[in-house]
């Protein structure tokens, strides 16, 4: 009888981890659909923020950097977050967002907000250093991560006021 009891612990255990795995998986670098590097959105509104998905082993990770739009100042927003798959999709850790692939492959969307698009850098781009840190410490890590900090402040003229 405690045998039976036993075995059926471990055999509902391990059905309820199968089920886990199966629904939110890390993303693996051969499985992300799109490829490592950087991405950039067109337009005055999106010219001063990036994205850049980077792996490492089997560790994926994206950095989101928010500037405020051309001729505003202000800081930049910098999110770093691991990425999962749940079925065919892949979502960011900490919010769930899904990154929606572009039937290019080499594109995505996010939020309904604008087309992001693989770019080569120019020679002699480098990431912020804040930006770089906390990549490296997702690509470190074995657990769910999803960080933001502030970035550098960019100069600009101020937002009109409302009235």
């Amino acid at each position: 009888y405690c045998f039976e009891k036993s075995t059926m612990k471990s055999t509902v255990l391990l059905s309820v981890a199968s089920l886990l795995s199966v629904v939110a998986l890390p993303a693996h670098a051969e499985t992300v659909p799109l490829p490592m590097g950087d991405y950039y959105a067109q337009g005055s509104m999106f010219s001063r923020s990036s994205r850049w998905i980077s792996a490492e082993g089997d560790r994926v990770c994206l950095s989101i950097v928010n500037g405020p739009p051309t001729p505003y100042q202000g800081y930049l927003t910098i999110t770093v977050s691991s990425l999962f798959m749940r079925g065919s999709r892949l979502h960011r850790d900490g919010d769930g967002m899904v990154l929606s692939i572009g039937s290019d492959g080499k594109s995505f969307i996010q939020n309904e907000q604008p087309k992001w698009e693989h770019y080569i850098p120019r020679r002699g781009y480098k990431h912020l250093p804040s930006e770089m840190k906390l990549m490296s410490a997702c690509l470190e890590s074995s657990d769910p991560y999803s960080q933001t900090t502030q970035g550098p402040f960019i100069k600009g003229i101020a937002f009109p006021k409302s009235r």
